[in-house]
């Protein structure tokens, strides 16, 4: 990735960088239903993105800790947490991801509430429309690049004084 970076800021974009900077997408899918784990992992396989998944909210906010994940999606009921409380934990420690809820239940007002305080992004609902999936995960991206691509600033080259 840092090689991808400097060919960037040199001016040398080429395939190779491309590829490297391409490929950086991560996302996390967290439900106590391993079923539904191995679905989406087997619906995602084809597309350039590593898929990882927890069947447990404790689970899942540990694996943030030592992966570049971009953006999270959860299930709303689950034994040891819901997805709204896992999901307000997330945006404590990794604001900058992009958090979603994927659910078989629609309790609209607590939705609206965690969509209203900026907890969740995106709700879809199970059984889930897979193009609707991929590009909901798509934009997601899009959206972490284009935020990544704002942060990063380009200095101009520093003009040399007559002291130095």
């Amino acid at each position: 990735m840092w090689v991808a970076l400097a060919h960037i800021l040199e001016g040398k974009l080429h395939e190779e960088a491309v590829s490297v900077v391409a490929s950086k997408h991560t996302v996390l899918f967290v439900d106590d239903e391993v079923n539904i784990l191995s679905a989406l992992k087997r619906l995602l396989r084809p597309e350039d993105m590593t898929v990882l998944c927890a069947s447990r909210p404790r689970e899942a906010l540990e694996m943030l800790e030592h992966h570049a994940v971009q953006v999270v999606v959860t299930d709303q009921r689950m034994p040891e947490m819901s997805g709204i409380d896992l999901l307000a934990r997330v945006r404590e420690r990794h604001p900058q991801l992009v958090r979603m809820m994927l659910t078989g239940y629609t309790e609209s007002q607590i939705t609206r509430d965690a969509i209203q305080r900026g907890e969740i992004h995106r709700v879809m609902s199970k059984p889930w429309d897979d193009t609707e999936l991929r590009t909901e995960l798509r934009q997601a991206f899009q959206r972490v690049d284009l935020a990544s691509a704002d942060r990063v600033t380009v200095l101009p080259p520093r003009k040399s004084t007559a002291r130095e």
